[in-house]
């Protein structure tokens, strides 16, 4: 039976195999008019879009299913559609934990109403907690799990105590307690192998290497994420390894190794893509399903019919494939004597089209070019949210002229020194880029490999890095290229700030007894790369920092912007008035309230140059 031999497939995660058996049974149960096993069929078929990423496709499935469910009265593939809607709501990019709570809560009500405590009570309690987890409710959270865990205990569920301790690894992820999380892990983990789970073993050793991660056990956390690699590899398990890569590229770059973390980083993008790829082809497949499910429907309809009826349609048929005959005959004939009068004018035509498809095919090609650029400088910048555990909040604003950008920013931990810098490269686009990633290149090496955490002593590292790599020496016609940048070393225990700028300064807002005080830092009048004053040295600046000060460092994109009511810069001064407005603010607001004040002075006109901006709270 299809029914049957798609489960045992879909739990030995054969997918394409149990998707072509699920939809052979969908299409016979529409024909014994058997709505419970059409109802579970679509179940299972949602499942398996579900694990493929694919939660809209996985959704209108459910919805199938839950559909014939309340038509027909089945209260438990009502609750098992609710609970499965509700985990796709919470799982999806951009999550949406109220409406997954909604059918979380139905599922929970038609099980206690129909006393159903078995499995899809257990993962609708567990579910539940997970969603309050995510949303930083960790009472309920712990609330519901304790319960999921209870009912597992009780009915011997290994598969759904196994999911409900995952579900408390995570929950004490977010509480930032890594070691309790790592043994709860290894509890689960010892039940996927039990049960030889072989995709829940993957997801428990990337959970576990990222626990150890953060507790900066580096040694074992490569340890297990080598081994989710592997397994992944052995038993070409490749939903999740992409996700497994990103933990490898992020330890990768913990241990100062930048090449394999971004090695491993290319990797999961080029998984990602390729499963979005098969995603799009399994779409093809659904529809062309649904469309032989609809077209055997109308075949029984039809069979029901009289005899005349079927007569009736066949005459109309004839007739209107006759009208169709003699109309495409009237237009073949019109087209004829259209194309022999503008014969001359068609071959001049085809020449002009000729050089049109040319001069697009080199836009493509162009066009091409940058994005893949693109994709290659997303993937050297480091996260545009930097972590609570660097500074308490911060923000990145970064908005690009073109496709690709001269700007870029970079921060990192260094033996106790918080290391955060905004630079400008010479020019936008391209070129720019092409400086920018030269910059986050020897970044990279003066401060992971090298050891160097003086701000002076890094730009004037990195100003002869730029000058040997672009053979500036100058002479004239030679590349005059550089960088302005402001960058900053902050003390974890001191909060003592050293400052160094390449013509662009630094802002402090300090607040205190109500009144929010400007502290501006200058730079050094020069740039990161060739200069006539070459060998003069930059400068390093010490400040004292007291908590809660907020700290600015930016580039001249978002001052030089044209706009406004007049059509003019927005300038410095009324950059320092607004933040001296916002300070007080969240970060995340005052990310919220730039972004909009900026695009509100740009208007309809032309980003003259890429912008950052970066806001730290001490």
């Amino acid at each position: 039976m299809n029914y049957n031999a798609g489960f045992v497939a879909l739990e030995t995660a054969k997918y394409d195999e149990s998707k072509d058996h699920l939809n052979k049974s969908i299409i016979t149960f529409i024909e014994l008019k058997n709505d419970t096993m059409l109802a579970k069929s679509y179940m299972r078929l949602g499942f398996i879009y579900y694990t493929l990423g694919d939660y809209e496709t996985s959704n209108k499935t459910y919805f199938n299913a839950l559909e014939i469910a309340e038509r027909i009265g089945h209260s438990m593939i009502t609750a098992w559609a609710n609970n499965l809607i509700g985990l796709n709501y919470r799982s999806k990019p951009n999550p949406d934990y109220k409406k997954s709570l909604e059918y979380l809560f139905k599922a929970l009500e038609i099980d206690k109403k129909a006393l159903n405590y078995g499995g899809n009570m257990g993962m609708v309690l567990l579910r539940i907690g997970s969603v309050y987890t995510h949303m930083r409710e960790y009472e309920k959270a712990e609330l519901y799990l304790n319960e999921s865990m209870r009912l597992a205990d009780s009915l011997g569920r290994m598969t759904n105590k196994k999911w409900t301790l995952e579900a408390f690894a995570g929950l004490y992820k977010r509480k930032k307690e890594y070691k309790k999380a790592v043994n709860i892990l290894e509890r689960s983990l010892a039940i996927s192998k039990q049960e030889k789970e072989v995709p829940g073993i993957i997801i428990t050793y990337a959970s576990i290497a990222d626990n150890y991660m953060n507790l900066k056990d580096l040694k074992l956390a490569e340890t297990y994420i080598d081994s989710a690699i592997a397994l992944s590899l052995k038993t070409n398990v490749f939903q999740t390894l992409s996700s497994v890569y990103l933990v490898k590229s992020k330890i990768s770059e913990s241990k100062g190794e930048t090449a394999i973390a971004l090695q491993y980083y290319k990797k999961a993008i080029m998984v990602k893509d390729s499963l979005f790829s098969v995603q799009n082809s399994e779409n093809i497949n659904q529809l062309e399903t649904k469309f032989q499910t609809q077209k055997k429907e109308k075949e029984i309809t039809l069979l029901n019919k009289e005899k005349e009826t079927d007569q009736k349609l066949k005459s109309i048929y004839m007739i209107a494939l006759c009208v169709a005959a003699l109309f495409i005959c009237i237009i073949i004939f019109s087209l004829f004597k259209i194309n022999r009068s503008k014969k001359l004018i068609a071959l001049q035509k085809l020449e002009t089209e000729k050089q049109k498809d040319l001069v697009l095919e080199k836009q493509k090609d162009i066009t091409d070019s940058i994005n893949y650029a693109l994709r290659i400088q997303e993937a050297i910048l480091p996260s545009p949210h930097i972590n609570e555990d660097l500074f308490e909040e911060s923000f990145i604003l970064f908005k690009q002229k073109d496709i690709v950008s001269g700007d870029f920013y970079w921060y990192n931990n260094k033996n106790g020194k918080k290391i955060v810098t905004a630079v400008d490269c010479t020019g936008h686009g391209v070129p720019g880029a092409l400086m920018s990633m030269l910059g986050m290149t020897f970044l990279n090496e003066i401060v992971n490999h090298m050891g160097i955490t003086t701000p002076a002593a890094i730009l004037s590292e990195l100003r002869d890095r730029v000058k040997d790599t672009l053979k500036q020496t100058g002479s004239e016609g030679e590349s005059q290229d550089g960088m302005d940048m402001a960058l900053i070393s902050v003390d974890s225990n001191t909060l003592q700030l050293e400052f160094c700028g390449a013509n662009n300064p630094l802002w402090i807002y300090r607040l205190e007894n109500g009144n929010t005080e400007l502290i501006e830092i200058d730079p050094d009048k020069r740039p990161v790369g060739y200069f006539r004053g070459l060998g003069i040295p930059f400068t390093n600046k010490e400040f004292q920092l007291k908590k809660g000060d907020r700290i600015y460092l930016f580039t001249d994109g978002f001052a030089d912007q044209f706009g406004g009511p007049k059509g003019k810069k927005f300038k410095y001064k009324q950059l320092q008035g607004l933040l001296a407005v916002i300070a007080e603010e969240p970060m995340t607001q005052q990310f919220k309230i730039l972004s909009e004040t900026f695009d509100a002075w740009k208007g309809s006109l032309e980003q003259v140059d890429d912008v950052c901006v970066i806001g730290l709270k001490v």
